[in-house]
């Protein structure tokens, strides 16, 4: 996603506290990018905001009304969003048999309607970015396992398999916009 002019471009990134959402904050942010850090660990999100001049956003995506809220306060600061990184994921492993009920619906809220709820709510300031002539994007990072299924971990196969149901359906109804 290389830009020639990154600067005032806001990046909205969760999972940020680490693996690939970390990677991605870093990335960006040495690109210019003004990152916006979701994830549930705010002391870790606080020390990697301070090192790339970041904000931090404390949220839990599996949590519909904490991630609202948490984009309310978003496009309160930042009416125009220029890149939405959908990157909290979890795994989890066993079978549809034997898993947890509480762990499979838990891999559903983050891994799939965590991604859900936070485009739906800041579709307006990716909207506001595209209208004003910039370029707006969202990246949703999903799995191999939401190609095929992977038994071991069948909670988490079937929550990316949504996932990517999801970013396919979102690129049709966001067409041309």
């Amino acid at each position: 996603m290389r830009t020639p002019n990154a600067a005032g471009r806001i990046a909205v990134v969760t999972g940020a506290s680490s693996g690939i959402g970390e990677a991605t904050v870093r990335l960006l942010a040495q690109r210019g990018w003004r990152c916006v850090l979701v994830a549930r660990r705010e002391d870790v999100l606080r020390d990697l905001a301070d090192e790339v001049g970041g904000e931090v956003e404390a949220c839990d995506v599996a949590e519909r009304d904490a991630v609202l809220r948490m984009c309310a306060g978003v496009l309160e600061r930042h009416p125009s969003v220029h890149l939405l990184v959908n990157g909290a994921g979890i795994l989890v492993r066993g079978s549809f048999v034997d898993a947890p009920l509480d762990l499979v619906e838990r891999a559903l809220a983050v891994n799939y309607l965590g991604g859900v709820w936070t485009t739906r709510g800041l579709l307006d300031g990716l909207r506001r970015a595209a209208a004003s002539g910039e370029p707006a994007h969202i990246v949703t990072l999903a799995s191999i396992g939401g190609s095929i299924v992977f038994t071991p971990a069948a909670p988490y196969s079937a929550s990316k398999h949504a996932q990517v149901a999801f970013s396919r359906s979102l690129r049709a109804a966001l067409a041309g916009s």
